[in-house]
């Protein structure tokens, strides 16, 4: 009798701590929504086919995504500059469209910018109802003032965000409405005393408008700074840096030309730190003879992280690709570049790791020379290195799909845009691309290209081994990490 009253007190005992740590659990999930001010954006998820139709005609399906895509990230940052400054605001995009996956691949990371920021899916009906719904929500979890804005307005930003919430607070009003341009509104504003009337309030208004919107384009192009023609056919600059590059620099350059689909809207710029062979002739003569696209040569301080930035400074794409010199791509890599990128959510790209003496094709063949080693072919490698090879390369890939932490000889690719907004390459001489890549990733995901091979020579582990390679890249893994500048191998 005892034993089943001690076993009755333990279950009680039990049955208190998993309600309180529910209990604790669920204030902590819902700890978001404790702020006075809360901020409302509407969005679409940006697929294809799916949103902005209206620019279906001038952009194309993809082009019209994009520009849903940018819109959304122009609204967000702008939001993000107000969060700033008004830390007490919750943030939440109510999203229509788009699966719960894909939305959240596409925002999880902005959390990285501001930790309060929330998406939830919005509710059913049409355009009033749904906002109705989103203003009762967010009052009955405690928000005060709640502005709710379109993601489809450049024009919204810090200063109408403030003076929205400071008219809202101040009560001397009901409501707040600003018209946009098409007929419908951009923002909507209350404060709590109104929630009881909020039914009454979207009933029998066109909130929307399904009108040609003929200024949206110059608008999003004043505002957001993309111009219509990098939508329409965006060019791609390949940034190559060089030093002693003789040997392989030719087979470089080749391949991004023949390999390119859209040669017209591609340009190289090699990065050379002064070079003393006869890489900067060879670059020369190749960029005289280039009638397919062009080819510059620059001049840099030596260092791979600095001559980079000087390649993209002296660039004009809106997008950009990082290619190693002894590195060469694979075919159409160009197309690869331009579907990734618009992806929503990933901010960078980079392709699967490979290794020329493991690779049966023309880029490598054309590269034997410099990859012999001591008079060795690559067929004449031992049976251990090709294993060693092959590990490497695992590990590699496994590594850049896993963790998003793709090598700088594997073709990083972004557009100029997210470039710019992580301050370029951090100029370190080695460990410039795992720096930049996790910069990159408090932006959004980095995305490897499924099946298509960057191939990079084994030169390096051909003249010192994998175990010495290894050990010198693990002694400077840990200072590239704290930003120590580091010396070249």
């Amino acid at each position: 009798m005892s034993a089943d009253i001690g076993i009755n007190t333990y279950m009680i005992y039990f049955a208190i701590i998993v309600i309180s740590f529910a209990w604790f659990w669920k204030r902590l999930r819902n700890q978001r929504y404790h702020f006075d001010k809360r901020i409302i954006i509407f969005s679409r998820y940006p697929e294809a086919g799916f949103t902005k139709t209206r620019l279906v005609p001038e952009l194309g399906t993809d082009g019209a995504a994009v520009v849903q895509k940018l819109m959304t990230d122009h609204i967000l940052h702008e939001v993000q500059a107000f969060v700033a400054v008004n830390q007490h605001t919750g943030v939440e995009l109510q999203y229509d469209g788009g699966s719960e996956e894909k939305v959240t691949y596409w925002l999880e990371r902005q959390k990285n910018n501001f930790p309060q920021f929330q998406w939830t899916p919005q509710s059913s009906g049409h355009l009033g109802e749904r906002m109705r719904d989103a203003f009762k929500k967010a009052f009955e979890e405690g928000a005060k003032t709640v502005v709710l804005i379109g993601s489809d307005i450049p024009g919204i930003n810090i200063d109408v965000l403030s003076e929205s919430f400071k008219v809202i607070e101040s009560k001397s009003c009901d409501m707040i409405l600003g018209a946009a341009n098409d007929g419908g509104y951009y923002l909507v504003g209350f404060h709590r005393g109104c929630d009881n009337n909020l039914s009454s309030v979207f009933e029998g208004i066109e909130w929307g408008t399904s009108k040609d919107e003929p200024e949206d384009l110059p608008e999003f192009e004043s505002k957001v700074g993309i111009s219509l023609e990098e939508l329409k056919a965006p060019v791609l600059s390949a940034i190559v840096p060089t030093y002693n590059e003789e040997g392989s620099i030719l087979s470089t350059l080749s391949n991004l030309i023949t390999s390119s689909r859209f040669t017209s809207y591609m340009e190289v710029v090699v990065s050379d730190g002064g070079s003393s062979d006869g890489t900067r002739r060879r670059v020369e003569e190749f960029a005289s003879s280039c009638t397919a696209c062009k080819v510059t040569l620059v001049n840099s301080k030596k260092g791979r992280g600095v001559q980079l930035n000087t390649g993209a400074k002296h660039s004009t794409g809106s997008n950009l690709i990082f290619v190693h010199a002894d590195t060469t791509l694979p075919r159409a890599f160009d197309s690869h570049v331009m579907v990734t990128l618009t992806e929503p959510g990933v901010v960078c790209g980079a392709f699967e790791f490979a290794l020329d003496v493991l690779e049966k094709n023309q880029e490598a063949e054309d590269k034997e020379e410099e990859t012999a080693g001591k008079g060795k072919t690559r067929e004449e490698f031992s049976v251990l290195f090709k294993w060693q090879m092959k590990l490497l390369t695992w590990f590699t890939n496994r590594r850049a799909k896993n963790y998003e932490l793709p090598y700088g000889d594997q073709g990083l690719f972004m557009t100029r845009r997210v470039f710019d907004k992580v301050g370029g390459f951090p100029e370190y001489r080695l460990m410039e691309d795992y720096a930049m890549v996790k910069n990159l990733q408090c932006l959004g995901h980095i995305k490897i290209v499924s099946g298509e091979k960057a191939i990079t020579s084994a030169r390096r582990w051909i003249k010192h081994g994998l175990l010495k390679v290894s050990v010198h890249a693990l002694t400077h893994f840990m200072p590239g990490i704290f930003g120590c500048v580091v010396q070249n191998f």
